[in-house]
């Protein structure tokens, strides 16, 4: 079992923001002239954010679950996200109440916005809603689980279910065509099965303190298997198939993915410098690509600027953006936090 940081995760984290920026910024600005079938694998981003965040968290309860103060990882948990967050949904909202003079819906600052019907602005931060739920109310499964099913097999069991649970729901009260983009793909209970096994590979490790050593077969098995799974839910999108086990599928083949990461010799790319700096601000990338990429398309189209390089440079300048961000806002919260909380 590792304890020392890995740099691997950082990796892992890096190619989640990644994937969510490439698919935004495409869809921007060439959504109508390229087929979606070559960009549309970049919304998985998010879940493999759901799944590393399911095995951080849970892994931070189970190493230390009889020492586990609730009331002080939710603060440091609310004062890790909540500012970043409100000061970059004011911003998303001051835009656009000066384009359409909308009002403000308060269902935003206690993140329910996810199961509207139709996200009306800030759309991205509906899997940050997902985050916060999954904050609030996993840390009860794991400590409960912890005092009432005393065997380590029915904890398991309980973690299986938590996996599957989210695609019975997907198939019972799902839409495979929604009018809108909103609530039958952003429902919390529809879409947390990624954190459920990132949740279930941390339990694995600690529980059973396994540690795996994987061959190359092994591991060119779960490559394959990832990319398999990332074509057949792109390829066939609109498949009720597709929307109810497909995504069970993509996430288990994220939690292997994790494992090999996890458990692995450490990539190149994880030490380089530009995986490392996108890791560590990728929250604030998050919060502010998609009012950038908004921007700049309005640069683009009043200049008439040519596709390619309006794309290149959009992607340059929301690395700029969230590295501001980070610099000005996320890091000076976090050192905040740690001062008065970790006093």
């Amino acid at each position: 079992m590792k304890t020392a940081r890995i740099v691997n995760l950082d990796l892992y984290r890096a190619l989640a923001i990644l994937f969510v920026l490439f698919f935004h910024t495409t869809q921007m600005f060439a959504g109508e002239n390229v087929n979606a079938d070559y960009y549309l694998w970049g919304k998985f981003g998010v879940e493999f954010f759901f799944v590393l965040s399911g095995f951080l968290v849970g892994g931070l309860f189970y190493k230390q679950a009889d020492n586990v103060n609730l009331l002080k990882f939710w603060l440091l948990r609310f004062f890790r996200t909540y500012p970043p967050y409100i000061i970059a949904l004011l911003l998303s909202y001051f835009a656009v109440y000066f384009s359409r003079a909308e009002q403000f819906n308060f269902g935003y600052l206690i993140f329910i916005q996810n199961f509207y019907t139709t996200i009306p602005y800030f759309k991205i931060s509906w899997s940050l809603c997902i985050e916060e739920h999954f904050y609030l109310f996993f840390p009860f499964i794991i400590l409960l689980s912890e005092k009432v099913l005393k065997k380590s097999f029915l904890q398991l069991g309980l973690w299986i279910m938590l996996c599957l649970l989210p695609t019975f729901f997907r198939w019972k009260f799902g839409s495979i065509h929604p009018e809108n983009f909103g609530y039958f793909e952003t429902a919390s209970y529809f879409r947390f099965e990624g954190i459920a096994m990132g949740c279930l590979l941390s339990f694995i490790i600690y529980r059973y303190n396994i540690n795996l050593n994987f061959s190359f077969l092994a591991k060119t098995s779960i490559y394959l298997f990832f990319i398999l799974m990332l074509f057949i839910n792109v390829v066939f999108k609109n498949f009720t198939f597709t929307y109810t086990i497909g995504y069970l599928l993509f996430n288990v083949s994220l939690l292997l993915l994790l494992a090999v990461f996890y458990f692995g010799n450490n990539f190149i790319l994880a030490g380089n410098l530009f995986v490392k700096t996108v890791a560590s601000m990728a929250y604030s990338l998050y919060l502010t690509h998609a009012l950038t990429i908004n921007f700049m398309s309005i640069v683009a189209n009043k200049f008439k600027t040519n596709l390619f390089l309006m794309y290149s440079i959009t992607f340059i300048v929301i690395l700029i953006i969230g590295f501001i961000f980070y610099r000005l806002v996320e890091r000076p919260t976090i050192k905040a936090r740690n001062y008065f909380l970790m006093r």
